[in-house]
């Protein structure tokens, strides 16, 4: 059973507004939809932004040449073919220098229902993505690891993997990064590029907490 409170550092690097009517929080569904969708090539574009010098420091806390990432399952198991944002991020991160190495250890056992369609409230808690995922050992070089999705809303799926890693590697040090987040709550966004830093917090699933971003 993994703990029912914990944390983990966050990074992600834009932002987008579900229900903006500004031209930013239009543009930023639009991009929401490149990512997810892995439209190429403006989602190597989107990527290449990243190796600017301020994001690189920006997000030093969850990337960098040490890290190893490992990219977050969809919410059913893989099929042959099937589109994975998060191994196409977490692979791109690579290529671009911004990580050491990438490796899938994670996978989906069984099906879980998508945090996007669900009501308020029904969204899956991060017990329900921990029994459904499983990790794979794995021989490492680092100790720094951090799970790649595209996009963070609450960060529930996350953190199950980070706890699911745990499991198999004790002494490692896990951090998430999604390229974009969530801002659910404000009307609009003022920038799409928001490089920002944070951290999932597992008590916001066992209280009435809430927050801006995730």
């Amino acid at each position: 059973m993994p703990p029912l409170r914990s944390e983990i550092p966050l990074g992600t690097f834009a932002a987008y507004s579900p229900r903006g009517t500004s031209d930013t929080s239009i543009r930023s569904r639009q991009v929401r939809d490149i990512v997810k969708g892995v439209r190429r090539p403006l989602f190597e574009q989107f990527l290449d932004e990243m190796q600017a010098a301020p994001y690189r420091e920006a997000l030093a806390h969850v990337l960098g040449p040490d890290v190893i990432v490992v990219p977050v399952p969809r919410s059913a198991p893989l099929v042959n073919g099937g589109l994975w944002p998060g191994r196409e991020i977490a692979e791109g991160l690579v290529s671009r220098g911004l990580a050491a190495e990438m490796r899938p250890m994670l996978s989906r056992v069984h099906a879980v229902p998508k945090s996007a369609f669900a009501k308020y409230g029904e969204r899956p808690v991060p017990q329900t993505h921990y029994n459904s995922l499983d990790c794979e050992p794995s021989m490492i070089s680092g100790t720094r690891i951090t799970v790649i999705d595209d996009i963070v809303t609450k960060g529930a799926t996350m953190l199950a993997c980070a706890w699911r890693i745990s499991d198999v590697l004790p002494g490692a040090t896990i951090a998430a990064f999604s390229l974009i987040r969530t801002m659910g709550l404000r009307p609009d966004v003022e920038a799409i590029i928001d490089p920002h830093g944070g951290t999932i917090n597992g008590a916001a699933y066992w209280s009435d907490r809430r927050d801006g971003n995730e």
